[in-house]
């Protein structure tokens, strides 16, 4: 797991805040919210979906009105400032993804960009 983290979380390091692996078990959930509701906003969210996250597998992110698939391993930019859900169905395996909270500067933006596209 160490080589998934470090992979996806080291070319942002400089502006890495806080970082994390969510994992919720059967029946786990992050009720119906928006992450911030300020005028402005001093980082964004980078999301690594590990197990567990698509509805063929029981996992659920409910984004506004619409279910999103994931491909596993691969990093996503979303924004949080939207309403959002996220819940596990599955009886048996964890939901797991990781979450990185990126400080929003233009330099921070183009790594990003830049990472995504190659």
């Amino acid at each position: 797991m160490y080589d998934i983290v470090s992979y996806y979380c080291d070319p942002f390091k400089k502006w890495l805040g806080r970082t994390h692996i969510l994992k919720f078990g059967a029946g786990g959930f992050f009720p119906d919210h928006i992450d911030n509701k300020n005028d402005t906003i001093g980082s964004f969210r980078l999301f690594v979906p590990l197990q567990v996250c698509n509805p063929t597998d029981f996992g659920y992110f409910i984004y506004e009105d619409k279910i999103l698939n994931w491909k596993y391993g691969s990093m996503y930019f979303i924004n949080t400032c939207k309403r959002h859900t996220v819940f596990n169905a599955n009886l048996e395996d964890d939901h797991i993804v990781i979450i990185m909270n990126i400080k929003l500067t233009e330099e921070s933006v183009k790594t990003v960009i830049n990472f995504l596209v190659s």
